[in-house]
């Protein structure tokens, strides 16, 4: 048996050593039969002057001792004549070229260099600066770059030669020759990709077989009349190098063709030119954008035909989910403009203006593919005749109806309500960028007051600055203040500022979508509820975007149970106090539960976070095996926590589920145990402090899977924190960051016992 496995490894290993010198192995440019396509085209001159020409190797020749290959040209300077322009041979991954009527040779390529290696070749200097092989459509080409040091790169293809030209390879002014493909007998060595514009996971409109279903109500002598008709994707033309797909209406009498699609990134464009190969580029206009994520600006369609402009300004953007697959969908304001007229803001209740929803890959819900009317613009078509989108399919099967576009996802429809009021909750806040954060407030409640009869809690904000920072403001010194005190009633949330003296309303979470706020003598339109989308978040949250007649449009994000991305006393953006002093959310915690947390920042301000560097882990994942239960997709990538001698940080971002977390040392006593739904949180943060030194497992699991990890508590200065006094009262006391303090601490907001304990 075991001489049986040595020689099957030996064969293998034979076997694998010839496969890998056969993919090394040189291919040779100089062969007979040998063609070659390449492209004289410049997309701003007239295209009379593009064209194609070819190269091939035929016939040898006998040239001072050197047997070649004859090389001909055909249609070089665009008049389909033949050429010949040299005769060519190889030697030592070298080739040599015989100019007409020259009987010396010169070096035209060198396969045998290496990188840094520098070449004489034409009378210019190349530097090697890379080789490497590349997939080319299924061929596997090897690539030389280099570089002629007048800051022009050239780029050679073993056995086939270079990209601009077989012989012109160094880029000259004027030239614009590239490499189209090339061949042997039939068989590919190089060929040309069209490349893809679209951006990654971007779902398609132009794809091959596409249809768009339409339904067609009209009433007359005869009765009603529902008659189908479509809109399908079906071939394409290429238009001055450029490829273009065509849009057909087709209809149980007749086919047309519509327009010409094109989508560059995630906008897609439109022409009714069907102009060929010999007509310059068609004229395109902007049918969708499916990029635009910048809330409250307005995007302007620049009509070339018609004489006014269309004009939307998207307020939502979220992904639902519609036969398992995801689509990103926009909710959007649109407007009629007149012709030269731009909008610098859409108002919702404007005149004139309609909402629609944009889906990528599917249109809008007012027309689908169809060109879109604006409401006041009185088509032809009546309440006895309109038409209507239906469905969308593609591959032959259904992928979107028209009541997909105003779907609920499951996911918002059963999240329910998180309060923004909430004992132990704590937000971190960063006042001064960069990293390390140089000033970090502590926001929380503490206590309770009655203001305008109304129960209140009073919020405090506990301030640390970076020793390394100081200006003439603020010094390196830790500051406690009182903030004022918040109500919460019916989702809405209100604020007693303290120095106004005034109570006001900074959040209304029971907004439906669409619906307008007034806030600071400003207006902001609501967008709806979202999931997903935001890093560190798995709640609920709406896009809030301001607008004002003739200015510009500032957007801001509310997070249910957290309140801004900017911290919880600024519910919108202010242009003036956001660039003069910027604030942003670090975190946002209700005990031991992250419910809110952005790893963008490093922490330099809390005092010891320096000192206090975390060891990462990570989980190992493992499937329990229950055939009763339902089959499930567990998370891809396993999770990992962090430690140090204070506290335990277990992210939860993959997870979803209810799961049981257990922490328990060496001998198996549980030390720590607690129910968590990873649904509404994406961390925990767990007081390690007192933890005995040793190893420790840690366990997050339901009945379907588990993640076990194991780490050890930090030996530096564990018996000093066994030996630390206790306070008189005989508690330990803390800082926010689970960090037990060995000295009577200075004024400021601490744990004592679990609860919050201010020391004045």
């Amino acid at each position: 048996m075991k001489r049986t496995l040595l020689f099957m490894t030996c064969v293998l290993a034979s076997v694998m050593m010839y496969a890998q010198e056969e993919s090394n192995e040189y291919r040779p440019l100089v062969v007979e039969g040998k063609h070659w396509t390449y492209d004289n085209f410049m997309p701003f001159r007239p295209a009379k002057y593009d064209h194609y020409y070819w190269y091939d190797l035929k016939g040898d020749t006998l040239i001072s001792g050197k047997k070649c290959l004859k090389m001909y040209s055909e249609n070089l300077a665009n008049d389909s004549v033949v050429r010949y322009v040299g005769a060519l041979y190889e030697e030592s991954k070298k080739v040599h070229c015989f100019y007409p009527g020259k009987d010396k040779a010169e070096l035209l390529y060198d396969f045998d260099c290496k990188v840094g290696d520098t070449l004489h070749i034409d009378g210019s200097r190349l530097l090697v600066k890379d080789i490497r092989t590349e997939d080319n459509g299924g061929i596997a080409i090897k690539k030389y770059t280099l570089w002629d040091y007048e800051e022009v790169y050239v780029v050679w293809i073993e056995g086939v030669g270079a990209m601009t030209d077989f012989f012109k390879m160094t880029p000259l002014p004027g030239n614009y020759n590239s490499l189209n493909a090339c061949e042997l007998n039939g068989e590919k060595l190089y060929q040309w990709i069209n490349p893809d514009y679209t951006e990654k996971d971007y779902h398609k409109m132009g794809i091959e077989g596409k249809r768009w279903n339409y339904i067609h109500y009209y009433l007359d002598e005869d009765g009603e009349h529902r008659a189908p008709y479509s809109y399908v994707v079906k071939g394409d033309t290429v238009i001055r190098r450029t490829t273009y797909k065509k849009l057909w209406y087709q209809d149980e009498k007749s086919e047309r063709l519509v327009c010409l699609i094109l989508e560059q990134g995630r906008l897609v464009l439109k022409s009714l030119d069907f102009g060929d190969n010999s007509y310059d580029a068609p004229i395109m206009r902007s049918f969708f954008d499916f990029g635009r994520d910048d809330f409250g600006r307005v995007f302007t369609w620049n009509a070339k035909v018609n004489t006014g402009n269309t004009n939307w300004m998207p307020y939502g953007v979220d992904t639902i989910e519609v036969k398992g697959q995801p689509f990103r969908r926009f909710t959007c304001l649109q407007k009629y403009s007149k012709e030269g007229e731009t909008l610098t803001t859409i108002e919702y209740n404007g005149e004139d203006v309609w909402r629609d929803i944009w889906v990528e890959g599917i249109g809008s819900e007012s027309s689908g593919i169809e060109d879109q009317i604006p409401l006041h613009e009185q088509p032809v078509r009546t309440t006895s005749d309109y038409t209507y989108f239906v469905s969308c399919d593609e591959g032959g099967e259904c992928i979107f109806t028209a009541s997909d576009f105003n779907i609920q996802t499951k996911s918002v429809a059963d999240m329910a309500y998180r309060p923004f009021i909430e004992e132990g909750k704590v937000w971190k806040v960063g006042t001064i960028s960069g990293n390390p954060v140089q000033v970090v407030d502590y926001y929380y409640f503490d206590g309770d007051t009655i203001i305008d009869g109304k129960s209140c809690k009073q919020m405090m904000c506990q301030r640390y600055v970076s020793p390394d920072y100081s200006n003439e403001y603020w010094t390196p010194t830790s500051s406690l203040s009182k903030v004022g005190a918040w109500y919460e009633e019916n989702k809405k949330v209100y604020f007693y500022d303290e120095i106004r003296h005034s109570m006001e309303m900074k959040y209304d979470f029971s907004l439906n979508a669409y619906d307008t706020l007034q806030i600071n003598d400003e207006f902001y339109v609501i967008g709806p509820k979202q999931m997903g989308g935001i890093k560190g978040f798995k709640g609920v949250y709406r896009n809030v975007v301001m607008w004002t007649p003739g200015n510009s449009n500032y957007s801001t994000t509310w997070l249910e149970g957290v309140g801004g991305l900017l911290g919880p006393r600024i519910n919108a953006y202010n242009p003036i106090l956001s660039d003069a002093m910027p604030e942003f959310l670090m975190s946002c915690t209700v005990g031991d539960e992250v419910i809110y947390f952005s790893d963008e920042y490093e922490d330099g301000a809390t005092p010891d976070v320096l000192e206090t560097k975390k060891v990462r882990f990570d989980f190992t994942h493992t499937v329990k095996t229950q055939p009763k239960a339902p089959k499930r997709k567990v998370a891809e990538k396993s999770l990992y926590g962090e430690y140090n001698a204070q506290q335990l940080d277990i992210n939860l971002s993959s997870l979803e589920d209810e799961y049981m977390v257990h922490i328990t040392d060496a001998s198996g006593k549980v030390v720590y145990e607690k129910t968590i739904n990873a649904g509404n949180i994406v961390g925990l943060n767990v007081d390690i402090s007192t933890f005995a030194e040793g190893s420790y497992t840690v366990s997050v699991e339901n009945s379907r899977e588990s993640f076990v990890g194991e780490f050890n508590s930090d030996t530096t200065g564990i018996e000093e924190v066994r030996s630390k006094r206790l306070e008189p009262n005989g508690h330990y006391i803390y800082n926010l960051q689970g960090q037990r303090l060995s000295d009577k601490p200075a004024k400021g907001l601490y744990i004592q016992n679990g609860v919050k304990r201010v020391i004045k």
